[in-house]
């Protein structure tokens, strides 16, 4: 009896232990844009959005500092015009939580979490307004969404890309045509955060059953509008230019720009520019020759000619005498000392986590060299490093002071970005240009993308030139 105890308490502690070990509570990113149609040639606002669509995810649906989601809109859909506000949909995140930059291009942006760590809970959102110039061209766009590459956080089958799709839409391809099918549904809006709990009311009476509601109609287009004729509700004509919907039947005795059957929904564009100038016309036939004049007055003594052409060049005299050696010339400048690498090493290991460049504990390494009128020098840097995150970037990079002062740049930086914690012995070599003669002393410096880089064995060679 105690032994068929034993093996039922154990079967069910190991479904509960797979069951645990088979959930998964991650977040479950997705990509959503509102409205998904827009009509061309419009500057118009889209709203894109993320959200955590896994019901289940607990304990590790959290987001923290250096978490990125990239947005990227097809040339397709038009031109971004400009950013706007972060929109939350949750209980705890806050717009300041978020950094909203640009990307390479003016369709590309990402939106950079820097708050403390929060969760991101089920059904939660956050947004970005996007100010677009939608393209004169129809056609279906689509939104590209990049989200962060954290496995641990982020379920990988959801993980960017993923993609998006919109369209552009104009009326007049609903020229000729019948009713059209019905257009498909909308997708949900994210789910607001919850409301605290009010007290239970009272249970109220079963209203009536209310009445059927009518049934939803297509557009159709009837061309350009006709005094008289006769006109069904949702049809569209077009107008001086301008397109207008009916809101009712009738019988087209009013313009539909003064008539309350009628609705505006595309005015017509502004005048475009004066064309320019046309080409000039033929020339005339020639006219009958008039009569001749009164002979006029004696005119004045012209100007004297121009002077003949020169003369042949005369025959060649007898060479002259030698003359006599001149004096030796003084000696040249001598020239500038050969040049001499200086070197620097410092072999300890220390680290820094900022994402501008700085010191690490010991300062270094750093060599001073005198630079000579030419202002050229070659600097080598060499360094084992490492980061502390996927994907996450180290940097060695050099300044310069004294007669001369540059600050450290990525431009003339050593860099290593690759799997957490793995390690890669490195170096990099540039020309530098434009140093100020005299003492100059070169420092190298250091930063990360982000997580925490470390930097062992750094070594620097400066040789003037």
């Amino acid at each position: 009896m105690k032994l068929k105890l034993f093996f039922a308490v154990l079967c069910v502690a190991l479904e509960l232990i797979g069951g645990w070990a088979n959930a998964d509570n991650r977040i479950a990113a997705r990509g959503e844009i509102y409205p998904s149609i827009f009509l061309n040639g419009e500057t118009v606002a889209l709203v894109a959005c993320v959200s955590n669509t896994n019901p289940k995810s607990v304990r590790v649906d959290h987001l923290v500092a250096g978490d990125r989601f990239n947005i990227i809109v097809s040339a397709a859909a038009g031109n971004v015009t400009g950013l706007g506000n972060v929109l939350l949909y949750s209980a705890l995140l806050q717009a300041g939580d978020f950094s909203l930059t640009s990307g390479s291009s003016s369709n590309e942006m990402t939106l950079t979490y820097i708050g403390e760590e929060k969760r991101f809970a089920p059904g939660e959102s956050f947004c970005v307004e996007i100010g677009l110039q939608t393209n004169p061209k129809v056609g279906p766009f689509d939104v590209l969404f990049q989200f962060p590459k954290v496995t641990r956080r982020y379920r990988p089958y959801l993980r960017s890309p993923h993609h998006v799709v919109g369209a552009v839409v104009d009326f007049a391809y609903l020229q000729g045509g019948g009713t059209g099918p019905q257009g498909p549904t909308g997708p949900a809006g994210p789910t607001g955060p919850a409301g605290a709990a009010g007290a239970t009311g009272a249970t109220g009476a079963t209203g009536a059953t209310g009445a059927a509601g009518s049934d939803g109609s297509s557009i159709v287009y009837d061309g350009n509008f006709v005094l008289n004729n006769a006109y069904l509700r949702n049809h569209v004509v077009t107008f001086n230019g301008s397109s207008y919907i009916a809101l009712n039947d009738n019988n087209g005795s009013v313009a539909p720009d003064v008539g309350a059957d009628w609705n505006l929904i595309a005015a017509a564009g502004a005048t475009g520019p004066m064309g320019a100038t046309g080409a000039t016309g033929a020339t005339g036939a020639t006219g009958a020759d008039g009569a001749t004049g009164a002979q006029g007055p004696t005119g004045a003594t012209g100007a004297t000619g121009a002077a003949g052409a020169t003369g042949a060049t005369g025959a060649q005299g007898p060479t002259g005498a030698t003359g006599a050696d001149g004096a030796t010339g003084a000696d040249g400048a001598t020239g500038p000392a050969a040049s001499t690498p200086s070197s620097a090493v410092v072999a300890t290991s220390q680290t820094r986590s900022s994402t501008s460049y700085g010191d690490l504990s010991t300062v270094g390494p750093a060599v001073t060299v005198t630079i000579s009128s030419s202002g050229q020098a070659l600097v080598i840097l060499t360094t084992q490093l490492s980061n502390s995150e996927d994907d996450g970037t180290s940097y060695v990079a050099f300044a310069v002071s004294g007669n001369t002062t540059v600050s450290a740049t990525d431009t003339q930086a050593l860099r290593f970005t690759g799997r957490r914690d793995n390690t890669a012995q490195m170096s990099a070599t540039y020309f530098v240009t434009g140093l100020t003669t005299g003492s100059n002393t070169f420092t190298a410096k250091y930063r990360t993308s982000t997580g925490t880089g470390t930097f062992v064995n750094r070594n620097i060679i400066v040789i003037p030139y």
